[in-house]
């Protein structure tokens, strides 16, 4: 399992993982981003699904377990790698933004 996994870095950790005959639950933020990259893994002979998860809301986290459970009866590795940053002087950030980065990266 996933998080963030749908590109970047989370997508070829998914392809590598993949690989290696691992099973595999994408989640992500974005729903497009998993359509785009469930039939990449499965190009691959990856055996996949994906699963829309805002990290920062606690039911969503649940839910992406859940998948995980239903599809493939077990969890063996799990890789939190959905992360966010906004870039400049921090005093000009908001208490939003100081929160969002919270909420998704802890």
């Amino acid at each position: 399992m996933i998080t963030g996994g749908a590109s970047g870095i989370g997508l070829a950790m998914a392809e590598a993982f993949g690989a290696a005959g691992m099973k595999l639950v994408i989640g992500d933020i974005e729903q497009p981003a998993i359509d785009r990259a469930l039939p990449v893994l499965a190009a691959r002979g990856c055996e996949a699904i994906g699963v829309r998860a805002d990290v920062a809301k606690f039911g969503d986290v649940e839910a992406l377990a859940a998948a995980a459970l239903a599809a493939f009866g077990k969890i063996h590795l799990v890789v939190n790698n959905a992360g966010v940053s906004i870039t400049g002087p921090i005093w000009e950030m908001s208490l939003d933004d100081w929160r969002w980065v919270y909420d998704v990266n802890l």
